[in-house]
């Protein structure tokens, strides 16, 4: 089963903001680990989370053949903050199984997909 969300919404439960100037993304520290500036807390090996998503986006997955770059991940669940590679605007937020093998269906899970708004949006609030 995929729960659809409000994309706002899923962005301000999860402390994430999105801003045009510069393709800057705000993330509230105390749900995520930015991959630029590590959470004092975090242990996990950053590389292997890239490699991970490698791993599990399988042919039938939306994202197959994307370029994903992983710059985040949650800190109290799987999640992954990427950037679309091809596509610098777009974000998506992955959540990953860590089965170690492309995985089946829907799998990972696409809990947010969007693109940064545009300037005109940013500034109007």
């Amino acid at each position: 089963m995929t729960l659809i969300l409000d994309p706002q919404a899923y962005l301000d439960f999860f402390g994430i903001e999105l801003h045009c100037s510069g393709a800057e993304v705000s993330l509230d520290p105390d749900w995520w680990c930015n991959f630029n500036s590590s959470h004092p807390e975090c242990d996990v090996e950053h590389a292997k989370i890239q490699a991970e998503l490698e791993i599990e986006i399988h042919p039938e997955h939306p994202f197959y053949g994307r370029k994903l770059k992983v710059i985040a991940h949650a800190m109290g669940n799987d999640d992954v903050l990427c950037t679309h590679v091809d596509d610098p605007k777009r974000y998506s937020v992955l959540h990953l199984t860590w089965a170690g093998r492309p995985e089946l269906g829907s799998c990972p899970t696409i809990d947010f997909d969007g693109n940064l708004p545009d300037s005109n949006e940013d500034a109007s609030g």
